[in-house]
């Protein structure tokens, strides 16, 4: 365990103070506890600093620090652990957040200046002060957050290392860096976001005008009334929510919109062809959309009536005038949609109670249109079995402590709909069906269950980061995804259950039906993370686990009253892995083998019947990208196996038939999407012995209508021993990389 110790005049452009009691880890399974004595010094100095009364444990409220020189929410719900006239720390299970500041630096803050003040500060704050051994700040890859930037940067510790975020801004001559560690930041994502939103460099008013009240709770009561002219008959849609008719959902062109060119493999002709796996992405949201387009109607509702998209460009002078057979505006409201399962579009909620949703509400209705901020209502059962997004339109004090949010449903068009509030219980009920057509049914929780939460829409008007691309994990955060910490997606689509279970035997997904959750950093995030509204699809939550992480994926089909057929999707950043058409009867399991490291991405199938589903495998490379896919026609035996990997260092599509006893017989594909175009190479009826391993080259391709040549290693011990020239008969089959196969 190591303390941290006092820092005084650190270097030219800082000047700080630190006192700071705490385990430098971070997290793990030690808890924040132990803590340094003050001195009787800092015992005066720390008196000084919180002579007002504290907050309740389970509020949020305004921070201002003694000094006047900055003010923020209290990022973990409790007072600093200590503070002095430049510092003040944060912390909470797993992470921490550190502020400090200089009095004068004589330094302008800009795209320029930004890496040598981030390595001053961070050498005298981090370093210096022995919170960490060293670290390494991506400030090449800085967003622009608010009036300052936003970096990313991995640390080492003497017990643990961790992955961070830094703030950095300027007011006058001031500088400030808002620090945030954490083991897992996943975790402290939102909190992390909060903070840095709330983060004001102004509250010196409030300190001059001598008010030594102690902030109000956010979960004080509310009061008055406030109406954001909102109406549905005028300012929403004309149209019910929809799902699943075959409407037209996310394209590339929304894609390259949402993240910008790192999702296209190439731009030919001004059109974006999308990488493998940002192909599979795409597919993976538009198929959750089949659930409905709640969300996506509530907040480009909300967009159209504060001025932030024109309806006219869609047909109209509002939403209420738009038609849903405009296959623009459905491709919009699949874009909005879209967003709350990224960064930083969901990266800021309210749901600690329904009181402080109230709180948040009234705050920014009381402006009007001139709100500074504009929400999404999420409303979830109290078993979490469904949800919906509506759009808050006003809120009611109807005495005693009972209020009504005034809310557009999207189920109910022209209708003004109402969520009631109990702040004296923090409780909340409204009455709802997730499909028009079915009677209403209750919604209802408190603040423990947390099931009331708006979402705010301004961090979605901004690029979204892509998780999913091979860009570099520095440039990743939150959401789905964060810095430095990398993530398999892994997707079910169909009515089976997945179970993944790694080499130690830990596992995430169902068991007997019940969700279990054993593997370090995994989870599995439900329809709370999308808001899908559930109508007549059941969908599994879509799995988060750690890269580098080897494990087997169970297709469980015990639940299954008759066959049915489901595709298991692994997505990683630059590459995609799935397994589609798998054919489970009832109370049948398939198993998926998966390894991928930085040089190879290998699935291994395990099945009864004699025929395979189709795998695939797609990459991301500086030269091209490519896609693999693979099918076995014949297999004989039970519990027939067989592999297939890539190996990026030595360029090769492998096919492995080390785990089969009879020949096997399979047809493959090959895509490569170049800057210029894409091109397909197909065999059909390739014949493996036991104990047989192919190798595809397919850096050697020359392109459609060549050959190509199989190498052969028949006894798999290392040496090739023959090679095969494939004729290419890609004309028998038709791949469209938009996500549609057809045979021709």
């Amino acid at each position: 365990m190591l303390y941290t110790k006092l820092i005084r005049s650190l270097r030219v452009l800082i000047t700080v103070s630190l006192l700071l009691g705490l385990l430098v880890a971070c997290g793990g399974e030690e808890e924040y506890e132990e803590y340094e004595e003050p001195t009787e010094s800092m015992e005066v100095e720390e008196e000084e600093a919180t002579e007002e009364p504290a907050e309740e444990a389970d509020s949020t409220p305004l921070y201002v620090h003694p000094s006047g020189a900055f003010g923020m929410i209290y990022p973990f719900g409790s007072e600093p652990d200590a503070e002095n006239e430049s510092v003040a720390l944060f912390s909470g299970e797993n992470s921490m957040i550190l502020v400090a500041y200089n009095e004068d630096s004589g330094t302008e803050l800009n795209e320029d200046t930004l890496g040598d003040i981030a390595t001053i500060f961070s050498d005298s704050v981090l370093v210096g002060s022995e919170i960490i051994e060293s670290y390494e700040m991506y400030t090449d890859d800085a967003t622009s957050v608010g009036e300052g930037y936003e970096v990313a940067f991995d640390y080492s510790a003497t017990e643990s290392d961790g992955t961070g975020k830094a703030y950095f801004t300027q007011a006058g001559e001031k500088l400030y860096a808002v620090y945030l560690l954490a083991q897992d930041y996943e975790a402290a994502a939102e909190i992390w976001a909060a903070t840095v939103s709330s983060f004001t460099t102004e509250p010196e008013a409030q300190a001059a005008a001598g008010d030594e009240e102690p902030a109000e709770s956010s979960n004080a009561q509310p009061s008055g009334e406030a109406d954001s002219g909102f109406r549905p008959e005028t300012d929403g849609f004309s149209f019910e929510n929809y799902g699943g008719g075959g409407e037209t959902n996310l394209t590339p062109t929304e894609m390259q919109r949402m993240f910008g060119d790192d999702v296209c493999a190439n731009t030919s002709g001004g059109t974006c062809t999308l990488t493998p796996p940002a192909r599979q992405w795409m597919e993976q949201i538009n198929g959750y959309m089949d659930g409905g387009h709640c969300e996506g109607m509530a907040v480009l509702s909300s967009l159209m009536y504060y001025g932030q998209v024109d309806p006219t460009n869609f047909g109209g002078e509002s939403a209420h005038d738009l038609s849903i057979a405009d296959e623009a505006l459905q491709r919009e409201i699949a874009y909005w949609w879209t967003t709350q399962s990224t960064y930083p579009g969901a990266s800021i909620k309210v749901n600690e109670s329904p009181t402080e949703v109230i709180n948040a509400l009234a705050e920014s209705f009381a402006q009007g249109k001139d709100a500074s901020e504009w929400w999404a209502l999420g409303i979830y059962k109290s078993d979490f079995t469904g949800g919906h997004a509506i759009t808050p339109i006003g809120v009611e004090d109807k005495g005693d402590g009972l209020y009504d949010i005034l809310v557009y449903d999207n189920n109910w068009p022209d209708e003004t709909r109402v969520v009631e509030v109990d702040t004296n219980e923090n409780t909340w009920k409204y009455h709802a069906a997730t499909n028009p057509n079915e009677p209403s049914e209750l919604y209802d929780g408190n603040a423990e269950l947390q099931n009331l939460e708006v979402v705010a829409i301004s961090p979605r008007l901004d690029t979204q980061q892509c998780q999913f691309c091979a860009s570099g994990a520095e440039s990743r955060a939150g959401g789905l995804a964060a810095p430095a910490q990398e993530f398999y997606e892994i997707w079910l689509e169909g009515k089976g259950d997945l179970l993944i279970e790694d080499e130690q035997g830990r596992r995430i997904g169902f068991v007997d039906g019940k969700f279990v959750s054993e593997i370090p950093g995994a989870s599995g995030d439900n329809m709370k993370l999308f808001g899908t509204d559930v109508w007549d699809t059941e969908n599994e939550p879509v799995y988060r686990v750690p890269v580098g992480v080897s494990f087997q994926i169970s297709v469980d089909g015990t639940k299954l009253e008759e066959a049915e057929s489901s595709q298991v999707t692994l997505i990683g950043p630059g590459y995609v892995l799935y397994v589609e058409d798998i054919w489970l009867e009832p109370g049948e399991v398939d198993s998926i083998n998966v390894y991928t490291d930085e040089s190879r991405h290998q699935l291994t199938y395990i099945t009864d019947y004699s025929e395979s589903p189709v795998m695939v495998i797609g990459i991301e490379t500086d030269e091209a990208d490519y896609e693999f896919l693979v099918q076995a026609t014949e297999m004989i035996g039970a519990a027939d196996t067989f592999d297939i990997a890539v190996d990026l260092a030595e360029n090769d599509f492998i096919i492995n038939t080390s785990y089969n006893e009879e020949p096997v017989t399979f047809d493959m594909w090959m895509m490569r999407i170049d800057d210029e175009s894409e091109s397909i190479f197909g065999y059909e009826d390739l014949v493996m012995e036991p104990e047989n391993t192919a190798y595809l080259n397919y850096l050697t391709w020359e392109g459609e209508g060549s050959v190509m040549y199989l190498d052969m290693d028949y006894e798999n011990d290392g040496e090739i021993d023959e090679s095969i020239e494939l004729e290419d008969t890609a004309d028998e089959y038709f791949y469209d990389y938009s996500g549609e196969d057809s045979e021709e």
